[in-house]
């Protein structure tokens, strides 16, 4: 990938006077110049198609593009946040060098790591061009009086079968309303540092042609991913308005007494469907994930229904949640390795991106100091990422715990 100083001074020429927000479109929405800023980190063999963890999770092309969107908005907070602190929209002579330094540790990096943040495959993901800005979801209400239910209750999860009744002839009929709900985020920062030494940076540059800097800077910022993931789905399970339970000792008496081991550990699916009828009565929708810790993946793993998908069997591609395989042709099934053993998560995941039960909205993803020295000759490097997140529906999600 291209990080040479010419790419920095294309992407600040065309940012010059437009300000954190004037001059360009909404994330979500195509824009040419933005766009053209930062085609050469999405191109040829650097397309997101292409990008072997998309692909082990079989990310579709539309949802890759809207992945692109939202990584090219974050590439321009980082680039105007620098320009902006930097003052170097006013010195270009010093400033074109001070951030090609910077481009070369932070904006490719940002650029591989959060498109294949997991975030993407489970909530809803809405990149903020500040440190506050607002999450928007949509709902549908009952807009008229008279019903079953009051006006202004959600029409999820509240059926009402004679609410479009025909009033009469000349009478006006009742009222279905799309309500655009907003959330007020404020943007909020996790925060690392790295303390080696100058002669192991030496060493492995002369005996391996290894950058110790470098590694050392990618490993900080592949550490703040890992919690964001981890720090989502908590927050996910914490969220969930249901849970079901399914005993992992076979009953002695009722229907299931009689059955066989194999017969009985089947009933697994029973309980992952009745989490889901728990989703679909409350937002008309049905459950299309599972993440799950390793002994729940093993049990899943012996149903019948259970499709294995073998795409990184050595965990060379994804170290953590990992796509693991489809339950019954409707689940896609993550298995994570950090998540309680023996508990899963059943979510909703919509292709639009305000219909969402969580939201989780990155300002600046990764931020990165210049390599300080202190007074014993170590160098330490340091790095923030700032985002905000939002629980908005816990209906999106139900549990599933197996007792013993």
């Amino acid at each position: 990938m291209k990080t040479n100083k010419t790419i920095v001074e294309q992407a600040l020429e065309s940012l010059k006077g437009t300000g954190p927000v004037e001059g360009d479109r909404a994330w979500m929405l195509e824009d040419s110049n933005r766009r053209e800023r930062w085609t050469p980190y999405f191109e040829n063999e650097f397309d997101l198609r292409e990008d072997k963890v998309l692909k082990h999770y079989d990310t579709p092309p539309e949802q890759c593009e809207l992945i692109r969107r939202q990584t090219e908005q974050l590439l321009d907070n980082v680039l105007m946040e620098r320009l902006v602190s930097e003052g170097s929209v006013l010195s270009e002579a010093t400033a074109t060098t001070d951030i090609a330094t910077f481009t070369t540790w932070a904006l490719p990096l940002i650029r591989k790591i959060w498109p294949r943040l997991f975030a993407n495959q489970i909530v809803s993901v809405q990149p903020m061009k500040g440190p506050t800005g607002k999450a928007h979801t949509v709902d549908f209400q009952y807009g008229s009086s008279g019903g079953a239910y009051a006006s202004g209750t959600s029409i999820y999860a509240n059926p009402d079968y004679n609410y479009s009744n025909d009033p009469g002839e000349a009478t006006e009929p009742k009222e279905i309303n799309m309500k655009v709900t907003s959330q007020t985020l404020t943007a909020i920062a996790k925060k690392l540092k790295a303390l080696y030494s100058r002669e192991a940076v030496q060493d492995l540059a002369s005996q391996y042609g290894l950058n110790l800097d470098s590694e050392v800077f990618k490993i900080l910022g592949m550490q703040i991913e890992r919690e964001i993931n981890g720090e989502i789905i908590l927050a996910v399970y914490a969220a969930a308005t249901t849970n079901t339970t399914w005993s992992s000792t076979q009953p002695v008496s009722g229907a299931w007494s009689n059955a066989t081991p194999k017969e009985y550990a089947e009933s697994l699916f029973d309980s992952v469907n009745d989490a889901n009828k728990q989703i679909f009565d409350r937002i008309f929708r049905d459950g299309n994930w599972i993440l799950c810790g390793s002994s729940f993946a093993n049990r899943l793993r012996k149903l019948s229904s259970f499709r294995v998908l073998d795409k990184d069997a050595e965990g060379s591609v994804v170290s953590g949640p990992n796509l693991f395989g489809v339950l019954k042709e409707q689940f896609k099934v993550y298995k994570d390795p950090f998540f309680s053993a023996d508990q899963a998560i059943v979510g909703h995941k919509s292709a639009d991106w305000m219909y969402t039960g969580y939201v989780y909205a990155p300002y600046i993803p990764l931020w990165a100091t210049p390599i300080i020295y202190n007074t014993k000759m170590e160098p330490s490097r340091g790095v923030m990422s700032r985002y905000a997140k939002f629980a908005k529906n816990g209906d999106f999600f139900a549990t599933v715990t197996v007792t013993s």
